[in-house]
C-alpha cells in the first residue's frame, strides 16, 4: 500500500484524491468551500423575507450565546426552522450526488459516468414510485427507493457479463439498457396511478423539493451521506488505483 501511494503522488495523473489530501488542500478547493460558506450565509437571510444580515448572524448565535432578543417570532422560525435544514439538507445532497459520481467514475474510468447512466436512479425512482402507489409510509418509501437501486446496480453488472464482451463499456450499454427500462415502468405507474390522490404525490417526489425539510428529516439524510462519505474516504487509495 505505502508503494501504491507513493507511486500515485508521483503520477501525473490525478484520481479521486490526489496528490493534495497529503500535501494540504489545493486552493481551487479552499475558495469553493468559502464559496460555499458565504452563499450559504446569505441564503439565510435572502428571499421573499428579507432579514438584515446582522440580525440573522444575531438569530444564528442565539441558542449557543447569550443575545438579547430583538426579532420577532416570524423571523426567527424563517431562519432557523425554515432557511436553516433546506440549506443543510441541499448542501449534503450535493455532497451526495458529487461522492457518487466521482466514485463511479473512478472504478468504471469514465469522465462521463453518473448515476443516471449506470441505470441506478432509474431503479431507484421505480421503487419510490411503487411505494407511493401502494400508499406506504415515507420511510417504506426511502427503503423502497434504496433497495430497487441496488437491484438496479446488480442486474446492469450481471447484464454486463453476458457473452464474451465485458469491460466498462459493456457496463455502460448495460446500465443504459436498464435505466431505460425502468423508467418505462415509472411511466407505467404513473400512467395507472390516480390522477387525482395518487399522481400529485408522485410526481412531486419525482421532481423532488427541500420545502418540506425539517431537522428531523435532515437527520434522515445526514446519517447515510455522512456514513458512505466516511466509508468512501477510507477506500479512496483502493478507488484510486482501480481509476489507474
Amino acid at each position: 500500500m505505502d508503494a501504491a501511494r507513493t507511486s500515485y503522488l508521483r503520477s501525473p495523473q490525478g484520481g479521486l484524491f490526489s496528490r493534495h489530501v497529503l500535501l494540504g488542500p489545493p486552493l481551487w478547493f479552499v475558495v469553493l468551500i468559502v464559496a460555499w460558506a458565504v452563499l450559504a450565509i446569505a441564503s439565510l437571510g435572502l428571499g421573499r423575507y428579507v432579514i438584515p444580515f446582522s440580525t440573522m448572524i444575531d438569530i444564528l448565535r442565539s441558542p449557543i450565546l447569550p443575545v438579547t432578543p430583538y426579532w420577532n417570532d416570524a423571523e426567527e422560525m424563517v431562519v432557523l426552522q425554515l432557511r436553516l435544514p433546506r440549506i443543510l439538507a441541499a448542501t449534503l445532497v450535493g455532497m451526495a450526488l458529487a461522492m457518487a459520481g466521482a466514485t463511479l467514475q473512478g472504478l468504471l474510468r469514465n469522465p462521463l459516468v453518473d448515476a443516471h447512466l449506470i441505470g441506478i436512479s432509474g431503479g431507484a425512482s421505480l421503487g419510490g414510485v411503487l411505494a407511493l402507489f401502494l400508499a406506504l409510509p415515507a420511510i417504506a418509501v426511502v427503503a423502497a427507493s434504496f433497495g430497487a437501486g441496488l437491484i438496479a446496480l446488480i442486474l446492469v453488472f450481471a447484464i454486463s457479463r453476458i457473452g464474451s464482451h465485458s469491460g466498462v463499456m459493456a457496463l455502460v450499454l448495460a446500465g443504459i439498457i436498464t435505466g431505460s427500462f425502468f423508467s418505462a415502468l415509472v411511466s407505467l405507474v404513473v400512467f395507472a396511478a390516480d390522477p387525482e390522490g395518487q399522481l400529485p404525490g408522485i410526481v412531486y417526489w419525482l421532481m423532488g423539493s427541500f420545502a418540506r425539510v425539517d431537522f428531523s428529516r435532515l437527520g434522515l439524510l445526514a446519517v447515510p451521506t455522512l456514513t458512505a462519505g466516511l466509508l468512501l474516504y477510507q477506500m479512496r487509495w483502493r478507488i484510486n488505483l482501480l481509476s489507474l
